[in-house]
């Protein structure tokens, strides 16, 4: 069966495998990346802001879904390959994919907006 790429107005409700493309706006807590698509958040891991992706959604649920890397169509600049040869692997490193002064800025922009909060 073919990948169905879901389409804004094209496809008003999502399903669990579907292909939704994306650019990473922000970064929550955890370290996955944030997008919007028709409306709806997705957070996908090991996804830098300002990268332009494809991802298959692995749990959609009404207002948000959870998403997995499948395709990188145009990398952040603050992409890095990961120091920890097993990083992809691992799951304990999120920020490892991120260069040190983007993790900074991240991680500061996080406390920033807890404490307007």
């Amino acid at each position: 069966m073919p990948d169905s790429l879901a389409q804004p107005n094209t496809a008003p409700r999502w399903q669990q495998g579907d292909l939704v493309e994306l650019t990473i706006d922000d970064l929550s807590n955890s370290g996955d990346g944030v997008g919007r698509v028709e409306g709806r958040v997705v957070f996908v891991p090991d996804t830098a802001v300002g990268d332009r992706l494809i991802a298959r959604l692995v749990r959609v649920k009404p207002q948000f879904a959870q998403g997995k890397l499948h395709e990188l169509l145009e990398p952040s600049g603050d992409r890095i390959r990961p120091a920890c040869i097993v990083a992809d692997k691992c799951g304990g490193c999120q920020w490892q994919h991120l260069d040190y002064a983007a993790q900074l800025a991240a991680k500061q922009n996080l406390v920033a907006q807890d404490l307007e909060r």
